[in-house]
């Protein structure tokens, strides 16, 4: 049995030295005091179920206990069986995923091309020096693309006024590559080679591309431009007398074919 300790706050009276709680105070019990240990402790100096000088008895409150996690988690096994059966499934739907299929050459040639008649010149040469970059193009493969990476950068200076000595350097290296052992270059690539040799200030061996271009070309509007630009650039250059001069200006306007 414990008694209680004074509390000014519950009416009491003191009887034979002792203090006792008025009968008002125990009339019925308060849903306060149901709900907290801490606020009848306050009041008893006893355990948790020990009766006290009224005969009544303290019972444990009904706040729940905080637990630690791993007491949470014990015996629980199945949850970390789950998660990692979860990640094991994940990982299997991952590695089956369809694998996507590279892009063929004729696409990404038409890319390509694509990029230089829209006039994206700069985003045309640096795609196609990636493809040149890719470890499996065909000796043929990587030619088309040679031809192709001089015909944008030719695009590209044409029209310019100031030429660039690298991108001149480039036009050639690229049409020397191009070709492959023994073969021979055609009318266009002759023509780019010529204007290439033209902003370079190297008449002569702008005129022999000139030369082979119009041989190649046959009798077309192209042709007959180029022939005009032969006499041009041998009338320049001093190469033909006056007398000679004339009768390549006749031979070149009677020639049927292309007037």
């Amino acid at each position: 049995m414990c008694y209680a300790r004074p509390n000014k706050s519950v009416p009491r009276s003191k009887i034979g030295g002792f203090w006792r709680f008025s009968d008002s105070s125990w009339s019925r019990r308060s849903a306060d005091t149901d709900k907290t240990l801490s606020g009848s402790a306050q009041f008893f100096d006893c355990a948790v179920g020990q009766e006290d000088q009224f005969g009544r008895k303290l019972w444990m409150s009904d706040i729940p206990v905080q637990q630690t996690l791993g007491k949470q988690l014990a015996g629980r096994w199945q949850i970390p069986l789950l998660l990692v059966s979860l990640a094991a499934v994940a990982v299997g739907v991952w590695r089956l995923r369809p694998t996507p299929k590279p892009p063929s050459f004729q696409q990404v040639y038409t890319h390509a091309v694509t990029l230089k008649e829209l006039a994206l010149h700069s985003e045309a040469s640096e795609f196609i020096q990636q493809q040149l970059a890719v470890p499996e193009r065909k000796p043929e493969e990587l030619r088309r693309l040679h031809d192709l990476m001089a015909q944008v950068i030719y695009a590209h200076e044409v029209n310019n006024a100031v030429h660039s000595d690298t991108n001149i350097r480039r036009i050639l290296e690229h049409t020397d590559k191009a070709v492959a052992a023994g073969e021979l270059h055609d009318a266009r690539t002759h023509e780019m080679r010529g204007k290439a040799f033209e902003w370079m200030k190297k008449p002569d061996e702008a005129l022999a591309e000139y030369q082979h271009a119009v041989a190649k070309g046959g009798d077309t509007e192209r042709a007959w431009e180029l022939r005009k630009r032969i006499i041009e650039i041998q009338r320049t250059m001093n190469q033909l007398k006056p007398e000679d001069l004339h009768r390549a200006f006749d031979d070149f306007l009677s020639d049927t074919a292309l007037s």
